[in-house]
């Protein structure tokens, strides 16, 4: 009678020794899914964002590859993720999209009115008139005077009115 005791004492501590290790290592595997998420893995839904030279930009997430594609109900707004200094995810879910590169993305804009933030906070206004390898070029004003933006100083795009 003893000897049964015992062994199902044994076989219980057995039990709870392998649950322990279970749950250890259940906590190492999300520890380390973690330590491999980027922020952009969390972007879905609705985002708030600040935006070095931009400021604030709210909106829905619409795609995101090299710019960060938001709709903000009346406009679509993309953003360079690497001058986000902040966000603001609601529910912060992994999400999958297609990727694409920002001259890609940012074809849907073409010929419109767009604005251009810098990093530094200038901001340009006039039509997108070209894509090139790492710049983006708009005709501002009435005389349409070119400005050339190179790629690696823009914080985001806004697109303001769709060419017709």
């Amino acid at each position: 009678m003893r000897w049964n005791r015992l062994f199902d004492e044994i076989e219980q501590q057995a039990i709870d020794v392998a649950a322990v290790e279970r749950d250890a290592l259940a906590e190492d595997l999300a520890a380390e899914t973690w330590r491999q998420t980027s922020w952009l893995d969390l972007a879905a839904g609705f985002i708030e964002l600040e935006v070095q030279g931009a400021g604030q930009i709210r909106g829905e997430v619409q795609s995101v590859a090299e710019l960060l594609e938001l709709n903000d109900g009346t406009r679509t707004i993309w953003v360079n993720p690497q001058r986000v200094l902040s966000a603001t995810i609601a529910g912060r879910r992994r999400t999958e999209f297609a990727k694409g590169n920002w001259r890609t993305q940012l074809t849907t804009a073409f010929g419109s009115r767009v604005r251009v933030w810098t990093f530094a906070g200038v901001s340009y206004e006039g039509l997108l008139i070209n894509l090139g390898g790492d710049f983006l070029q708009i005709a501002i004003g009435m005389n349409r005077r070119e400005v050339l933006v190179p790629q690696t100083s823009i914080s985001a795009v806004t697109l303001l009115e769709t060419r017709q």
